[in-house]
C-alpha cells in the first residue's frame, strides 16, 4: 500500500508561505492596450531615429548632417521617455532586436533616395508617419491624463 503524503504544514507567518504568495501575485500591470500603444510609439521613434541617422550619412552638407544627427539624438531621447512610461505601467519597451518597422517610411526610403531633395522628401514622409503614430498613441482608450501629457 502506497503511503499517502499530507501537504506540508505552512502557517501564514512562514517565510516559505510569504515567498509562495509573492510568486503568485502579479506585478501591477497597467492596461495592456495602453502598453501596446506605447510600445508601438517607441518603435516609431526608433524607426524615425534610424531614418534620420541614415539621412545624415547621405548628405554632403555638413550643417544638414549635424542637424539630422541632432534630430536623431532627440528622437532617441523621446523614445527613452516613452520606454520609461511603459515601465511605469509595468511593461517593457521592445529590445533593439524586437523593434519592428512600424512606419510606412523609414531608413530604407532614405537609402533609396537619389539626391538631396529625395532625402529631404523621405525625411518629410518619416515625420508625417511619426506625427500620425503620436496622434494614434494619444488617442488610445484608457490613456491616463498624466501619460498623455508626458507624450506632448
Amino acid at each position: 500500500m502506497a503511503e499517502e503524503r499530507s501537504p506540508p504544514l505552512v502557517s501564514p507567518r512562514s517565510p516559505s508561505n510569504a515567498r509562495a504568495q509573492a510568486d503568485l501575485e502579479d506585478p501591477e500591470l497597467g492596461d495592456a492596450g495602453v502598453i501596446a500603444a506605447l510600445q508601438r510609439l517607441y518603435e516609431a521613434h526608433d524607426n524615425a531615429r534610424r531614418a534620420y541617422a541614415a539621412a545624415a550619412g547621405r548628405l554632403s552638407d555638413q550643417r544638414a548632417q549635424q542637424e539630422l544627427r541632432a534630430a536623431a539624438v532627440t528622437l532617441g531621447a523621446h523614445g527613452e521617455r516613452v520606454a520609461e512610461l511603459i515601465e511605469g505601467l509595468g511593461g517593457l519597451a521592445p529590445r533593439p532586436d524586437e523593434v519592428r518597422d512600424v512606419l510606412a517610411h523609414g531608413a530604407e526610403d532614405v537609402a533609396r533616395a537619389a539626391d538631396h531633395a529625395a532625402v529631404q522628401a523621405a525625411i518629410q514622409a518619416v515625420d508625417e508617419d511619426l506625427a500620425a503614430a503620436r496622434r494614434e498613441a494619444r488617442a488610445t482608450p484608457g490613456l491616463s491624463p498624466d501619460v498623455a501629457a508626458a507624450l506632448e
